[in-house]
């Protein structure tokens, strides 16, 4: 099982955790996901939504940035947590995380 998180973030956010458990995310998770293929297409169709929000600089930076579905879906069957971002602007990103679940 994985716990699933959208969280908006300033680029220069020091206390931004990306890849790892972020002690401020100790709140109930957004989205329950139970296999590696809801993790993977979570993963995937949530970077697409937010992607189309971006603004038109931080759209060019993240169509150089997209990993395909399989990248996600290979971590995600290793057990692990699996992690993803999309810029939303110059100054902010989206941080996208499916935190395996205890």
């Amino acid at each position: 099982m994985w716990h699933g998180y959208v969280e908006k973030h300033a680029l220069t956010d020091s206390g931004r955790k990306r890849d790892g458990v972020d002690a401020r995310r100790a709140r109930e998770p957004q989205v329950v996901l139970n296999s590696p293929e809801e993790v993977s297409d979570w993963i995937s169709r949530t970077r697409i939504m937010l992607a189309k929000d971006a603004d038109p600089a931080a759209q060019a930076k993240n169509a150089l940035m997209l990993s395909d579905q399989k990248t996600y879906l290979s971590a995600a069957r290793k057990g692990g947590s699996v992690y993803s971002s999309v810029q939303a602007t110059q100054t902010e990103t989206w941080d996208i995380c499916a935190e395996a679940a205890p």
